[in-house]
């Protein structure tokens, strides 16, 4: 018995990936500042604003998401303190079925700094010894 509902499994599996298509891409600070971890990414529909999918970059700027089908779609990029990034992408078959690209993302005017405050280190010079 279970060894025909994975059968079935297997063969609807296909059928139902059917049209799926994958989109990868990086995202970088302005000024080659270095890759964004942690950015919000997510596809809409152009006409409606229905999300499709949503996912977050990694470390290395990158991040991945499987869309319904080609088609244009709208790019939401947010990660505070940046400026946020709004683009229409169109999304076609490719050879290698992966549809991929980088985007540029500003920061917004002014930077976070983060830092460590520790007491003074008071260095003696003992000329004593």
């Amino acid at each position: 018995m279970f060894g025909v509902r994975l059968l079935i499994i297997t063969l609807l599996f296909p059928i139902c990936a059917a049209g799926q298509i994958d989109i990868a891409g990086y995202l970088f600070e302005s000024g080659n500042r270095g890759f964004i971890e942690g950015a919000n990414v997510q596809a809409a529909n152009v006409e409606n604003t229905e999300i499709y999918g949503t996912t977050f970059s990694d470390h290395s700027g990158k991040y991945e998401l499987r869309l319904p089908a080609v088609g244009k779609y709208r790019l939401i990029i947010t990660k505070p303190p940046c400026i946020d990034y709004n683009e229409v992408i169109t999304v076609s078959e490719e050879p290698d079925g992966i549809t991929c690209s980088k985007h540029e993302i500003s920061r917004l005017p002014g930077y976070i700094l983060e830092m460590t405050l520790a007491e003074e280190n008071k260095v003696v010079n003992d000329e004593s010894s």
